[in-house]
């Protein structure tokens, strides 16, 4: 009987994990982009005169995009293995496919929108130096300010330690 509630969960993982995957080859490529040609062609990983590769002004809201992308497939995969140990009944109503697919939808439009600013942020001058554009300067150095470390980092790990604690302590007593 109890797996035949948690079947569906295989299901959900898998298209939760697409996601997942979809945002971590982002992640990646970036990196590739960012790190690994910078060095190939420098031969350091950090540039001179803190200038930015050519790119930077592609690749980094891509990056952010796909960091936050990535934080949001991680806490969905979380909370539905929360929702199914927890709650294991009332998972087949919220964690339908439908539902999950809605849930996906919602969290890559968030994080798209969170990513907008980093679109604005660098530009190229006339001799194609990447430089800060004047949104940027004028609202500060965009990825360092309190509300970015808040909803990137710091509150999806305080989210995803809660509810990893409460499904082991319930799978625990089970």
């Amino acid at each position: 009987k109890k797996f035949s509630v948690l079947l569906p969960f295989d299901q959900i993982f898998l298209i939760t994990s697409i996601g997942l995957a979809i945002f971590d080859i982002l992640c990646l490529t970036r990196s590739f982009f960012h790190d690994g040609l910078h060095y190939w062609f420098v031969g350091t990983v950090n540039p001179m005169d803190n200038a930015k590769p050519v790119y930077w002004p592609v690749t980094w809201p891509i990056y952010k995009f796909a960091f936050t992308g990535n934080a949001s497939m991680t806490l969905l995969i979380c909370v539905e293995r929360f929702i199914f140990v927890v709650h294991p009944f009332k998972s087949k109503m919220w964690c339908s496919k439908k539902r999950t697919l809605l849930y996906i939808c919602i969290a890559t439009i968030i994080s798209f929108i969170l990513t907008i600013p980093y679109f604005f942020a660098n530009t190229w001058d006339n001799d194609g130096k990447v430089k800060p554009t004047d949104f940027a300067i004028k609202y500060g150095h965009l990825g360092f300010c309190i509300e970015d470390f808040l909803i990137r980092f710091f509150l999806p790990n305080v989210t995803l330690i809660t509810l990893s604690t409460i499904v082991a302590i319930k799978v625990s007593f089970i």
